[in-house]
């Protein structure tokens, strides 16, 4: 089967959440997955110049089919959503995956990525995304920020880290059962991590609760993108403490945690 025919067949996903939230766990158990191909991290910048790009073409379809007095982007319509796939493939940070016949879902994995809800929505229109939603305790993701030189303003930081859980929140709302929130802490507490990953990420994007232990052992997954692994430790003096408890004690953080876990 031809890469366009599999591309236009399969459905959209966006793996996303604040930076340090397990974004590359998730995408590396998916792409353990025969069902699932993630692609890597793009450039926020690349994302929204792809989106004005489709939004020009869109205006010029609006006005040449005012002029003639009919719609004349019905193929073009129908192409954009194999175009974006094609996108994701293209313009990534590293070389693209192979995509088999097996393959069910085809997305990207970025952080941040879930303020581009609508625009993900819009070009996907006719086959909805899914969403993949990695979230973790607040204060432990602002101390791998401070400790990696991510940020060091504590008051931007937690503007943006309440802004991305609001944002899930609204993909929650307005995303008809396609989100999938994966709790980092969670899934590194648990001992039984398959059962975890069929449970709380793999079945609910697939639709099913099949037993998967037998099949791949996912627990095998390392994290490539621990604060070990890149050489550095973590920071933890007086002044992260107090910062790491404002958090866990920051009411809208809490709030909307809450709501996108129930």
């Amino acid at each position: 089967m031809s890469l366009d025919k599999i591309l236009g067949s399969v459905s959209p996903l966006i793996v996303c959440g604040a930076a340090r939230s397990g974004t590359r766990m998730v995408t590396d158990i998916l792409n353990n997955h025969p069902s699932f191909v993630v692609e890597e991290e793009m450039h926020a910048k690349t994302m929204e110049a792809f989106f004005r790009f489709l939004n020009e073409v869109d205006d010029n379809f609006d006005s040449y089919s005012s002029r003639k007095g009919r719609r004349l982007d019905a193929h073009w319509e129908s192409m954009k959503p194999l175009f974006f796939h094609f996108f994701m493939k293209s313009a990534n940070k590293k070389e693209s995956l192979d995509v088999s016949s097996n393959v069910m879902f085809h997305g990207i994995k970025t952080p941040g990525f879930e303020r581009y809800f609508n625009e993900f929505e819009s070009v996907f229109s006719r086959r909805p995304p899914s969403y993949v939603y990695c979230v973790r305790d607040a204060a432990l993701v602002w101390r791998s920020w401070k400790s990696l030189g991510f940020l060091n303003d504590f008051d931007v930081f937690r503007r943006r880290y309440v802004r991305s859980l609001r944002q899930a929140c609204k993909i929650k709302k307005n995303a008809d059962g396609r989100l999938v929130v994966f709790d980092l802490d969670q899934y590194v507490a648990t001992e039984t991590k398959n059962s975890f990953i069929n449970a709380r990420l793999v079945g609910p994007l697939l639709g099913y609760e099949r037993n998967l232990e037998s099949d791949i052992e996912y627990d095998l997954v390392e994290n490539r993108n621990s604060i070990g692994r890149r050489g550095q430790q973590y920071c933890y003096d007086k002044v992260l403490k107090n910062e790491m408890k404002s958090l866990c004690e920051d009411e809208d953080i809490i709030q909307y945690k809450s709501i996108l876990m129930s």
